[in-house]
């Protein structure tokens, strides 16, 4: 774990010298590092993906029975099953790894069959215990949001934190008047990576639909 502080650390603060001055921690495991307190303060505002997230399925949740796909570690599932509980003490909480299902969208295989079929076997333990709502945790999960609806049943509600996200910060934003929200406004994107290998191209051209230009930076 000590690994990933250092080099999340370093990372947000390569972002803020290069003028961020808003970030959000879109990796999940830096966003539980940050709900544990393990890294940070930093001189900007830094948004995690855990609380908003949370704080949603909470909410949403009609039998509080809520489902957690994706969490990766101990420190991880810690951060999400502690908030949950601080905020129902009598919510059930059920949570699961779904590597398989990343590896299905980074090799593109997210249209076929077989990605149905896995997506059935990866959720089976979460569906036998009736959960009513469902945190993805993983970004690679949105490629796969209509099969994981499917799968899981149409009535469990799907709390993604990207979506959440998005939302919360934007709404400070314009409440504080940070941004323009004149419709037709527009920004600009650049994307870093710490090693350009050929897999990180791959998969940014799934989720974006298009070719992503990649500046190699070191950390």
């Amino acid at each position: 774990m000590e690994t990933i502080q250092a080099f999340s650390t370093e990372s947000i603060q390569m972002l803020i010298d290069l003028g961020a001055t808003l970030i959000i921690a879109a990796c999940p495991m830096i966003s539980a590092l940050m709900v544990e307190c393990c890294i940070g303060p930093f001189d900007v505002p830094v948004f995690n993906m855990v609380e908003p997230a949370i704080e949603t399925a909470v909410r949403v949740s009609t039998h509080q029975r809520i489902g957690i796909l994706g969490v990766q570690c101990d420190f991880e599932k810690r951060a999400y099953e502690q908030r949950i509980l601080k905020l129902n003490p009598d919510a059930e909480i059920h949570s699961i790894n779904s590597p398989l299902l990343e590896s299905i969208v980074s090799e593109g295989w997210s249209g076929r069959p077989e990605a149905a079929m896995i997506t059935k076997k990866c959720l089976h333990y979460l569906k036998v215990r009736q959960i009513d709502t469902l945190i993805l945790t993983r970004n690679h999960h949105r490629i796969l949001k209509k099969t994981i609806q499917r799968k899981i049943g149409k009535f469990v509600k799907l709390v993604e934190p990207w979506e959440v996200i998005a939302g919360y910060v934007g709404a400070r934003l314009i409440e504080h008047k940070k941004i323009d929200s004149t419709p037709g406004k527009s920004g600009s994107r650049r994307f870093f990576v710490t090693d350009r290998v050929s897999q990180i191209e791959l998969s940014a051209g799934i989720f974006y639909d298009r070719r992503i230009k990649l500046e190699k930076i070191p950390i």
